[in-house]
């Protein structure tokens, strides 16, 4: 008997405990089926008619019900409110539905009126009989807005800008002490001069009608730099082409030593013009013509840093932009001399002539989208030149500064093209 009763109270102990979970968790049975259910395979999904209710938010709007036939969840719309009788409500109701979270493959879906996707497609349709997202009439499509579905920025082929300068320069030249040596001369110039010979004459049209002229000697004949610049963020790599055109001072007097013709000198006098009035008067040095005009090119490679001073949408951008280059100067050096009386010139080969480098500083704007600039660049070059003269050589430190003013534009804007052909083009 006490083992019985025992049981008996184990027995309605449990079942208190068990009733008391249920009721705590609040859980029902399922009704009863009046019917057996048909076959899966048979059945479509059963579209149920919404009740009034909030909009629940953690739903994406659409409540649960048990309406199917084997009792797998439906997603059915909530009541839209009228809007004759409460617009703003029914506004609001609408704001409320403005996207799904297709739980299958965790994307976020946002309705907009550019892209359309099939109501069939999602997951918890049946594709027989739709369930319309936005009305309970008749299936629409699926918007998505493409813009919040852009992909990130892919990586560019090539980012770098690609700009081409084209400038004039007004050239300083620096005297320099000049070491000669050659069958006649072994003499140290101090001083010795060089005058710019910039050739502006053919920015002007009628200089290109003249006998033995054209038109694209503008480029050629004066004294221009031509500029091609890598750009990537304020980084800067660049290659660039100068014609710089020199020759020696033809009136300049200075301090003279070494020997001429085997007669030691070390005096002051004309470099280029009769001693005290004597054409033949030892020691004179009557070196007539010192020209690096013909040929004479300078070709540098070099690093800048951009500085932003002003970016405005409307007026454009100001920039600042150091640099440093480093380089070769090539040529052909025409000289010529007074020896016995007459005049002897000498055409060199053309040959490498100076290795050397330049310091840069440079103020540019630009249009807004940088298609087209202007600048002025002040350059600060050092070279040091060893070449031929007469039938010797000459040896000098060749310093100057040009002051080029000019134009650039670009060839290749990543940005632009992105803009146009989308981000990712090659």
């Amino acid at each position: 008997m006490k083992f019985s009763a025992l049981k008996h109270k184990f027995r309605r102990a449990v079942l208190t405990g068990i009733f008391m979970l249920s009721s705590m968790a609040g859980c029902k049975s399922p009704a009863p089926r009046e019917e057996q259910a048909p076959e899966r395979q048979n059945t479509e999904w059963i579209k149920t008619k919404p009740e009034a209710a909030p909009v629940d938010e953690e739903s994406c709007g659409f409540r649960m019900t048990a309406a199917h036939p084997d009792n797998h969840p439906v997603r059915t719309q909530p009541s839209q409110p009228d809007k004759k009788k409460d617009p703003v409500l029914a506004d609001k109701a609408n704001d409320n539905v403005s996207g799904i979270f297709n739980r299958q493959t965790a994307v976020p879906l946002f309705f907009n009126k550019s892209f359309t996707l099939p109501l069939a497609q999602t997951s918890f349709l049946n594709r027989k009989n739709p369930v319309s997202l936005l009305q309970n009439k008749n299936p629409a499509p699926l918007s998505i807005r493409t813009d919040l579905l852009k992909l990130p920025h892919a990586h560019h082929a090539w980012d770098w800008q690609v700009r081409v300068y084209a400038s004039h320069a007004f050239t300083h030249y620096f005297p320099s002490d000049i070491r000669i040596k050659t069958s006649r001369y072994d003499v140290k110039i101090d001083n010795y001069e060089w005058v710019e010979r910039s050739s502006r004459e053919f920015f002007n049209p009628k200089t290109w009608s003249k006998p033995g002229n054209n038109p694209f000697q503008v480029f050629d004949e004066p004294s221009n730099t031509y500029t091609l610049a890598f750009e990537k963020n304020a980084h800067v790599i660049f290659v660039s082409h100068f014609h710089p055109k020199f020759y020696q001072e033809p009136d300049q007097i200075r301090h003279i030593q070494g020997t001429i013709d085997g007669v030691a000198v070390d005096h002051t006098a004309p470099v280029n013009d009769a001693l005290h009035g004597n054409y033949y008067l030892p020691g004179a040095m009557r070196l007539e013509d010192n020209k690096n005009t013909y040929l004479q090119m300078e070709f540098e490679a070099g690093y800048a840093h951009k500085f932003t001073l002003l970016d405005n949408k409307k007026f454009g951008k100001v920039l600042y932009v150091p640099g440093i280059s480093a380089g070769v100067q090539t040529g052909r050096t025409r000289s010529a001399v007074i020896k016995d009386g007459e005049r002897v010139e000498y055409h060199e080969q053309y040959s490498l002539q100076g290795v050397g480098g330049s310091i840069r500083n440079k103020i540019e704007w630009r249009t807004p989208k940088e298609r087209f600039g202007l600048f002025y660049e002040n350059k600060t070059s050092l070279y040091h030149r060893k070449h031929e003269l007469l039938d010797g050589t000459q040896e000098f430190n060749f310093c100057y500064t040009a002051n080029t003013v000019g134009f650039s534009f670009s060839l290749y804007n990543p940005a632009n093209h992105h803009k146009k052909y989308g981000p990712g083009c090659k």
